[in-house]
């Protein structure tokens, strides 16, 4: 066992790699049991140009109930497929609806970071959260205006160009 701090290590054993002619780092994570793997082409001093990050979605209203009709069409329309495999009813099928942008809210975005404090690289996790979306999201949209609005830097989510990206985009 290693008295220094995870992210050291992991650095340390991507720099090893690197030296050996690898082109790209990498974190991975577990999480119940599920490996869940972060990837950026690039050097490993790069990793602090990377902001990883990950969003949490809800419903907007919290029973489908509480939609007007129009909505309640859509959720119809949109649900159906899954409804019927799952033979499930219009409620029943409701718990899903955060995964879609047009009926869900988020609320809670969380980033994490390679960062040097006192000469040692860290990793430093952070989350904006609330059941307030629009505070959520303008508090993460603070943070990349004030420390990731430049050129070099990427942000790195699981499955983001399909959920994250589109859903905060929306």
């Amino acid at each position: 066992a290693s008295s220094k701090p995870v992210s050291m290590n992991i650095v340390n054993s991507l720099k090893k790699l690197e030296y050996r002619g690898y082109d790209s780092a990498g974190l991975a994570t577990i999480n119940n049991n599920e490996i869940n793997e972060k990837k950026c082409s690039g050097r490993v001093d790069e990793l602090e140009k990377i902001l990883f990050l990950d969003i949490e979605t809800v419903p907007q209203e919290k029973e489908f109930k509480n939609l007007d009709q129009d909505f309640k069409d859509l959720w119809e329309h949109k649900s159906k497929y899954f409804r019927e495999q799952n033979e499930m009813n219009l409620e029943e099928s409701y718990d899903r609806a955060g995964i879609y942008a047009e009926f869900g809210k988020i609320i809670c975005i969380s980033v994490g970071l390679f960062s040097f404090v006192d000469g040692v690289r860290q990793f430093r996790v952070k989350s904006f959260s609330g059941h307030d979306e629009k505070q959520v999201l303008e508090e993460f949209a603070e943070l990349l205006n004030t420390h990731y609005n430049r050129a070099d830097q990427n942000l790195c989510a699981h499955n983001g160009k399909e959920f994250d990206f589109p859903y905060i985009a929306r």
